[in-house]
């Protein structure tokens, strides 16, 4: 018994160590770390010459709304929509223009659209389209690099994060990153299914997604991004918190070999805020001390340059945002045959608030 159990210790000590080497290898050979930059070395990295030919199509959708492409400078085919308050016919003088960016992960389509995919535009970034129509502006978004129909299915976002946080490979994504910034994520499932007989099942997950980031929002003016494009001087105040909550059930009946029927329900509790001390590109920072020597009056402020030393001692705004939704989807699957071939047709609703 002795010798069986010094065997076993022996074994989690050679399983220990080798663990203990693997680990002090990735991180040695992976781990990211931080590394200077000149600025003759940010600006070759953004030179670029100017395509003679942007070698622009457009498709009209409806009298008032275009998709388009164009190439890039470096051969990338680009592809977006604009949507005009009227007709172009109708449009006596120039409009001013809102620019859409999407989120990591998304695509410019949500700009325009409810949902996408079956699933909803919780961004809600379509509603700030339409009221942007309705002030008179055009309405312009582009799927940004690997998102949308610019996806590289052989390296997708997924795959940069992987490469990035385990292989240490920054190059694919630190042009989507800026000084000051970190990035907090903590996301838990918990997912189960019960089967009550051969026609009935149930499959529930609950998961709970929480961030807690110091990243700036912010654009830079066009001298900020000449002076340096990575700068973010509020980014270590500036601050994005939320967490979500979601429940997702289904329920599964068998009715017989040729049908089935499935049932699910959705609830989502989403609860959001951001802290930004400046509102807008190449802005000061509004809400300062007032000037030394005289006293803090409640309401009482200055606004100073932003940077990172004034950010340590200005306050700002905090932005909350709430989403609560629901639904329940019923869908009905049935195998038959159709002019000679196996078809299955799919029948079902929706209701969503």
């Amino acid at each position: 018994m002795s010798y069986i159990n010094n065997k076993v210790v022996r074994i989690m000590l050679i399983v220990a160590a080798v663990v203990l080497l693997a680990s002090a290898g990735w991180f040695l050979n992976f781990t990211l770390s931080p590394y200077p930059v000149t600025p003759e070395q940010i600006h070759a990295h953004y030179a670029y010459k100017t395509p003679d030919n942007l070698q622009w199509q457009q498709t009209k959708l409806e009298e008032n709304y275009y998709e388009f492409t164009y190439k890039t400078f470096d051969g990338q085919t680009v592809n977006g929509r604009i949507k005009y308050p009227k007709t172009p016919s109708e449009l006596a003088e120039p409009v001013p223009v809102l620019i859409g960016i999407h989120a990591l992960g998304r695509s410019q389509i949500r700009w325009f659209q409810d949902s996408f995919k079956n699933r909803p535009t919780i961004t809600h970034v379509d509603k700030i389209t339409q009221q942007a129509l309705k002030q008179g502006y055009a309405v312009i978004a582009i799927d940004a690099r690997n998102h949308g129909l610019r996806k590289d299915l052989d390296y997708t976002i997924g795959d940069v994060m992987i490469d990035l946080h385990y292989f240490g490979r920054k190059d694919p994504y630190e042009t989507m990153i800026r000084d000051n910034h970190q990035l907090g994520i903590t996301e838990y499932a918990l997912k189960g299914q019960l089967n009550f007989n051969d026609r009935h099942s149930i499959t529930a997950r609950y998961a709970q997604f929480e961030e807690d980031s110091h990243i700036s929002e912010t654009g830079l003016s066009e001298d900020e991004f000449f002076e340096n494009p990575f700068q973010a001087p509020t980014g270590k105040i500036d601050r994005f918190v939320q967490q979500r909550d979601t429940v997702h059930m289904i329920h599964n009946f068998n009715i017989d070999e040729q049908a089935t029927l499935s049932s699910q329900f959705y609830h989502v509790d989403n609860e959001r805020a951001s802290f930004r001390q400046i509102n807008g590109p190449g802005e000061a920072i509004e809400y300062c001390p007032t000037v030394a020597g005289q006293p803090d009056l409640p309401g009482s402020r200055r606004a100073l340059p932003a940077t990172e030393e004034n950010a340590q001692i200005c306050g700002g705004r905090w932005r909350p945002r709430y989403y609560n939704y629901w639904g329940v989807e019923p869908r009905l699957s049935l195998n038959h045959q159709w002019l000679g071939t196996n078809s299955e047709a799919i029948i079902g609703a929706r209701y969503h608030k």
